[in-house]
C-alpha cells in the first residue's frame, strides 16, 4: 500500500485541491548518470504525485502522474506544467462527477 504525504493544498473555485507525493514504485530508468547517481544520493526525490478534487470535504476526482524527479516535492507544483494539467483534469472530472449524481 503506497503512504501518501500532502505536500500542498489550494482552493480552486468550488473546490479544494489536494496534492500528495509518495515515493515511486519503480526504478527511475534514466540513462543520465549524474541524475541517477543525485537521486541514489537523496538530492533528487524520486516519486508519484496524486492531484484530488474535493468539495465539502468528499473526494470527487483523482489523476495520478509517476516517474516525477524534482529537487523537492513541491518543486513539481512551481516548476512545471504538468500539475496545472493535473488540477484541470481533476476539476474536469468532479464537474463531471457532480452532473452525473444530480441526475
Amino acid at each position: 500500500m503506497t503512504h501518501w504525504d500532502l505536500i500542498d493544498t489550494q482552493d480552486r473555485g468550488e473546490f479544494t485541491i489536494h496534492t500528495y507525493m509518495a515515493p515511486e514504485d519503480y526504478a527511475p530508468d534514466i540513462d543520465d548518470g549524474e541524475t541517477l547517481q543525485a537521486i541514489n544520493d537523496g538530492l533528487l526525490a524520486w516519486f508519484q504525485v496524486k492531484v484530488v478534487a474535493t468539495k465539502c470535504g468528499i473526494e470527487l476526482a483523482e489523476e495520478y502522474m509517476g516517474g516525477c524527479c524534482y529537487e523537492l516535492g513541491v518543486d513539481f507544483i512551481s516548476e512545471g506544467d504538468y500539475w496545472s494539467d493535473m488540477v484541470d483534469e481533476a476539476i474536469r472530472r468532479a464537474h463531471g462527477v457532480i452532473l452525473e449524481l444530480s441526475k
